[in-house]
């Protein structure tokens, strides 16, 4: 049974607008508090970890109680007690649906409670960082919780301009996250939230932030109104309320107007600039900005075949506007970890990338994407430790809220062996987009570098719950419970990527396991790991470190070397991973690390 399914180990979470706190028994709906005995609490975490999935009773049996006699109807009164403490009934079936002749799935949506999750999962942290430009959201300064807001999507009252709705809400969130003290919430998050109908006090638990920005807007012809409120999370008391009614053609003026009365309302101060500024790097064609939407929608999840998508989008958000500055970003991040998921040419995508987010900085130099996008080539592709530096705080100077910099930031200063900065960035960049798998899963794989391998395993499997259909995520969580000794984890881990994706086969995690746990099919194990499939994303890591777990060290040795020779991205990431110190006598691997720089290419 996996972690989220034991119900004293997992964390507090959210079904619908109730809170579930496992570990108490209790559950939370406004301001009524009840206790749920604990086999039905269980069957709720079991539930909730398989949310929208048809769950048989036997499984439920199965799986919780397994060396127990469980009479089968007393599922039948574990989901009564559910319904009555969530506020559902059988009539209804709002929250648990049964479906006749085959079990009962979890209808209403399932959230983790951000305000609690990256903490918890992470255990005290104490970090100092120096004072670097864009550090206003370091640690230890700037993120003040009194500072923290999130910009829902404006709602399309006319029900015929949700392209402008969702030029307006990014515009908006664009000019506050250049503010200094103040913590925007990212897109990622923010998005997934407006159709969940949820409480606005519970949409700042789960987004951890103490304020929101919500709107409307209604057209009539060419006028526009745009309605705006700013919401204090903690009593879901109204702060400040204003309407706008312009020309159409006023769009940026509009957001202007909203950003700087938000900004005074909560004391915080914008970045000097002007009103040319704010509408930097975006587009009026409203095709291409919808061919963006759907181009970034893509990039922000990147499963599966995601990143191709992305770029589809993108290419035509610029066939429609060749000068569309953020659909530029958009293709050149996506090019740049295109060979993160799929095998390609990667001296071809690197010059893709670099030759976008060029582009996008002559038409807007002050695009914080794009000097993060160069941070990222630089940091995996050209090894160049000074100029990635150079370039991620460019973007945090520019865009102290830019998640995705921090994201990468984190990642330079891993592959440098500073894991306690690099945490500090990947804690960061998940407090701005708290529903993020993908920032979570950089958290685990930072902490399990940093020798920190209980608290990796905490974000491990909150990455998993996030997402429980990204292959990479399966692939990285199976190495590290692997390593840490968790087989029966492991194994599932490895199945369930082979499910996801061809590249492993069949019965490759129990192949492996064997080698480990008996001698004598090691070689069996050894020859299955070098002959993995495919030489993209995380293959080269996955190899490596199995190989390293069997004890081939000449055979991780080669494949490290033939993952330098090839130019792969996460040559970085492959040298600072846990274990790489048993190759510290290997001169082939040696010349490859420089303590406190970027690897060597050969």
């Amino acid at each position: 049974m996996d972690q989220v399914s034991d119900p004293k180990r997992a964390s507090g979470f959210y079904v619908g607008d109730s809170f579930v706190e496992p570990a108490r028994n209790r559950i939370a709906h406004g301001e009524d508090e009840l206790t749920l005995e604990p086999k039905s609490m269980a069957v709720l975490v079991y539930l909730a970890a398989r949310a929208g999935q048809v769950v048989r009773s036997e499984d439920i049996l199965g799986d919780l109680w397994p060396d127990t006699v469980v009479n089968d109807g007393s599922i039948y009164w574990y989901i009564a007690r559910i319904r009555k403490a969530l506020g559902d009934t059988p009539k209804d079936q709002c929250v648990i649906e049964t479906v006749p002749k085959k079990g009962y799935r979890l209808r209403a949506p399932v959230f983790a409670d951000a305000a609690t999750s990256i903490e918890s999962s992470l255990g005290p942290i104490s970090l100092e960082l120096a004072s670097r430009p864009g550090d206003g959201l370091s640690l230890g300064q700037g993120l003040s919780e009194q500072h923290s807001l999130a910009v829902l999507p404006f709602i399309d009252v006319s029900g015929r301009d949700e392209s402008f709705c969702q030029g307006l809400t990014e515009e908006l969130r664009h000019v506050l996250s250049r503010a200094r003290g103040l913590r925007v919430a990212g897109h990622v998050s923010t998005g997934s939230i407006r159709d969940r109908h949820l409480d606005l006090r519970v949409i700042g638990r789960l987004l951890n932030v103490t304020h929101v920005v919500d709107g409307s807007v209604r057209r009539d012809g060419r006028r526009i109104r745009v309605t705006a409120q700013l919401i204090d999370t903690r009593d879901g008391f109204q702060c400040w309320s204003e309407a706008y009614e312009h020309q159409l053609e006023d769009t940026f003026r509009i957001q202007q107007h909203i950003a700087r009365a938000v900004s005074d309302a909560l004391r915080g101060t914008l970045l000097p600039t002007h009103e040319s500024d704010l509408a930097a790097g975006y587009t009026r064609d409203s095709d291409a900005w919808e061919f963006f939407m759907l181009g970034r929608h893509q990039w922000t999840y990147r499963s599966g075949r995601g990143p191709e998508q992305a770029i589809h989008w993108f290419e035509k958000a610029l066939a429609r506007d060749p000068d569309f500055a953020l659909a530029l970003v958009g293709l050149a991040s996506s090019h740049a970890v295109l060979p993160w998921y799929r095998e390609v040419d990667r001296d071809r995508c690197a010059r893709t990338a670099r030759g976008a987010a060029l582009r996008a900085l002559d038409l807007s130099p002050d695009l914080a994407d794009g000097h993060a996008v160069l941070g990222f080539i630089a940091t995996d592709y050209d090894m160049d430790g000074p100029a990635a530096d150079r370039a991620l705080e460019r973007a945090l100077e520019l865009k102290p809220s830019c998640a995705q910099a921090r994201h990468w930031y984190g990642d330079l200063l891993n592959a440098l062996g500073r894991h306690d900065e690099a945490l500090a960035q990947a804690v960061l960049a998940a407090k701005i987009e708290p529903l993020s798998p993908l920032f979570q899963l950089r958290v685990a794989r930072i902490l399990a570098d940093a020798g920190r391998p209980n608290e990796a395993t905490e974000a491990y499997h909150r990455a998993l719950e996030m997402d429980p259909f990204h292959p990479v995520i399966h692939a990285l969580a199976g190495i590290h419970f692997l390593r840490i000794g968790d087989h029966e984890r492991a194994e599932r881990r490895f199945e369930r990527w082979g499910d996801l994706d061809d590249a492993l086969g069949e019965g490759f995690g129990i192949t492996v396991l064997r080698g480990i746990l008996d001698p004598a099919s090691r070689d069996e194990a050894i020859g299955r790991v070098i002959g993995l499939a495919g030489g993209y994303g995380v293959v080269p890591m996955v190899k490596t470190a199995l190989l390293l777990e069997l004890g081939a060290v000449d055979e991780a040795a080669d494949c490290i070397l033939r993952t330098a020779e090839q130019g792969h991205p996460c040559l970085p990431w492959v040298l600072v991973m846990p274990g790489i110190e048993r190759l510290a006598n290997d001169p082939r691997v040696a010349g490859l690390r420089r303590p406190g720089s970027l690897p060597r290419r050969p």
